[in-house]
């Protein structure tokens, strides 16, 4: 499940964009509103580069622009209370895999308990929509929250949260790109 960019970096966040211009834009979500990360635990989710290449998800942890690293001051520390298996789908172009090289049941749908979580960066009384799917997702990725991806699913931030999803396996190798989108509710 392909989630944000195209080839490399952020690339293809915005058409026509440099390069430098995505990349701030992915910087700018994330200090100001909200990171949606993925919880890579499970032996059956594991994430891959834009080169299909796999990844080591501590590479990825994301930072924490809010909080500094005490043993370099004026350095960005890390978010309290997540897990390091957890990668920023903002600022990373990953690719999310299911099942990979242990393999998924097919015909099965499976739950993840747990599978995002969403860290606000911004003002505190602030509140965003994060909507998953809608016309573009919803065939591996079925539900976030109970929600259907396919009608777009919509989580409500307002703190540090995580949200249960839902996979559906087919026979073998089934591929979607999914549309996460961002806004403030308030």
């Amino acid at each position: 499940m392909n989630v944000f960019g195209a080839d490399s970096g952020t690339s293809g966040l915005v058409e026509g964009a440099e390069q430098s211009t995505e990349d701030e834009i992915a910087t700018t979500i994330t200090n100001n509103a909200v990171d949606v990360l993925v919880d890579t635990s499970s032996a059956d989710v594991s994430v891959k580069g834009p080169n299909d290449t796999s990844v080591d998800a501590n590479t990825l942890f994301p930072a924490n622009p809010g909080a500094s690293n005490g043993a370099d001051p004026g350095t960005e520390g890390t978010y309290d209370n997540v897990s390091h298996e957890y990668v920023s789908l903002v600022a990373n172009d990953v690719t999310i895999v299911f099942g990979e090289e242990n393999g998924l049941p097919p015909n099965s749908t499976l739950g993840y308990n747990g599978l995002f979580e969403f860290i606000p960066n911004s003002d505190n009384s602030a509140t965003f929509d994060v909507t998953f799917g809608g016309s573009n997702g919803g065939d591996v990725l079925t539900k976030v929250d109970e929600k259907s991806v396919s009608d777009g699913a919509v989580v409500s931030i307002s703190s540090s949260t995580s949200s249960n999803a839902k996979v559906a396996t087919e026979t073998s190798g089934k591929n979607e790109d999914l549309d996460i989108s961002i806004s403030s509710s308030n």
